[in-house]
């Protein structure tokens, strides 16, 4: 197992690099332990509840945003539909009208 490497000078002699310290006897984990955790959690549920509103507005601009997309598409295909059934009946009715265009040509 290799052992780790020294830390710089400056750092072991300030103080703020010790090896072999359990969190229970770091007197910084200490302090976090001590200060921090109810600032922490108020921070956590602040940003967990704007979290949550900023969500619910994006479920109502989507909600929005697909029925705006619903309608358009609905009318888009139903256009569309409807444009191509009366291209249909065109050609049909122009396929028929060329079936009699016989009987309307006058005889010499």
């Amino acid at each position: 197992m290799t052992q780790p490497s020294a830390p710089p000078p400056s750092l072991a002699a300030s103080g703020l690099v010790a090896y072999n310290v359990t969190l229970p006897a770091n007197r910084f984990w200490l302090f976090l332990r001590a200060n921090v955790g109810e600032s922490l959690h108020t921070a956590y549920v602040r940003v967990t509840n704007t979290l949550l509103i900023l969500a619910q507005d994006n479920i109502s601009n989507l909600k929005l945003l697909l029925l705006v997309l619903l309608v358009v598409e609905g009318c888009v295909v139903c256009l569309a539909a409807i444009g191509y059934v009366f291209y249909l009946l065109w050609k049909a009715s122009r396929a028929r009208a060329a079936l009699f265009t016989v009987f309307l040509v006058i005889p010499q």
